[in-house]
């Protein structure tokens, strides 16, 4: 019985490390991958906000978004990502003002504002882009997010695009390695933990249809 245990422990960690490395490999690899074309719109997703400016790895995701625009790739913009306390403004409502200032129409914007992860920004922008009959999207972030955003973005059915910044604020192999680590890791969590998601999902909808039919 032990032994059994002990193999099975071992093949989870085999597994993991397996996965692991080759999310390192598909993380970097897809870094270099742009698939920017015509789209109704550009999901730009969020970072951090300094109070009510964007920071300098945000500001490159948002002016990356208006320039898509601007060039006529996409008819509108949308952006994510919450308030990082209840005294500030969501990132979303922050990169909404900055575009405009920058010459986006306003009309011409959506905002999801209850997001802090990137799964989150995908799932909430999925609501968006049901709503208003959206057939497809490019995402808008840095290089090395691009796998794990457009992952997410596929398995919520989001029909999207990797539009990469062509500049990041991470430069360096100091500030790279961190974030590769991080992508990978990230990634590998999410494959592997979405079954049991989906499952759940799948018991909770039909808990609220039980208690619907009551």
């Amino acid at each position: 019985m032990i032994r059994k245990i002990k193999w099975w422990i071992g093949m989870f960690i085999l597994l993991s490390v397996s996965i692991y490395a080759c999310s390192l490999a598909f993380v970097y690899s897809y870094s270099f991958k742009d698939h920017t074309q015509k789209a109704d719109v550009a999901i730009v997703l969020g970072a951090a906000a300094w109070v009510d400016k964007p920071s300098p790895v945000f500001k490159n995701r948002i002016d990356h978004g208006i320039w898509l625009y601007k060039e006529g790739y996409v008819h509108s913009l949308l952006f994510t990502g919450g308030q990082y306390n209840s005294t500030t403004p969501s990132e979303a409502s922050v990169a909404k003002n900055y575009a405009i200032k920058h010459g986006v129409k306003k009309e011409d914007i959506y905002i999801e504002e209850n997001s802090k992860t990137t799964e989150e920004n995908i799932q909430n922008a999925k609501e968006i882009v049901k709503h208003k009959n959206i057939a497809d999207a490019l995402i808008v972030s840095d290089p090395m997010h691009m796998s794990r955003a457009i992952t997410i973005a596929s398995f919520n059915g989001i029909k999207s695009y990797a539009s990469p910044t062509p500049h990041s604020a991470f430069q360096s192999w100091d500030t790279k390695l961190p974030f590769l680590s991080h992508e990978a890791l990230y990634l590998s969590g999410y494959v592997l933990t979405y079954p049991f998601r989906f499952v759940n999902a799948y018991i909770l909808t039909e808990h609220q249809l039980l208690e619907m039919l009551k």
